[in-house]
């Protein structure tokens, strides 16, 4: 059976939840910065993360949402040259790691990176600030 092949505007448009999907599968790895060059790649194509938020994406598990949201916050805030919106970056980052640690289900194996990672972001976040006001 012939399959059309994939024009580069169709690859573009699909790529930003690939490398999504990726950023999510590089960082349980323990690949962080391998996720947030991801990021960076998802966000050339899609700067407003339109398609993950959109209605053809969805998580399973729902709460799955809540570790995508933290590692794309955590990647603005890493990114931001204003320091406040760096703090309202890392603030959301830690509220999405959080999110994900009380929705998890009993037995979820992320749990313990997840747990990790929101100890990383809030020593980042607590660096940032203390770097904000030394200035």
């Amino acid at each position: 059976m012939y399959k059309r092949q994939l024009t580069p505007f169709e690859i573009a448009r699909g790529s930003p939840t690939t490398y999504w999907g990726l950023a999510v599968a590089l960082d349980r790895s323990g690949d962080i910065e391998g996720a947030f060059a991801s990021i960076r790649l998802a966000r050339t194509y899609d700067p407003e993360d339109r398609l993950l938020n959109g209605p053809g994406w969805f998580y399973v598990p729902d709460y799955d949402s809540a570790w995508y949201a933290a590692l794309g916050h955590w990647a603005a805030a890493r990114a931001a040259t204003v320091p406040a919106a760096r703090a309202d970056a890392y603030l959301r980052a830690s509220s999405a790691w959080q999110e994900y640690l009380l929705k998890a289900a009993p037995g979820d194996r992320w749990v313990p990176i997840a747990r990790a990672r929101a100890a990383q972001c809030e020593t980042e976040r607590k660096a940032a600030a203390r770097g904000a006001a030394r200035r």
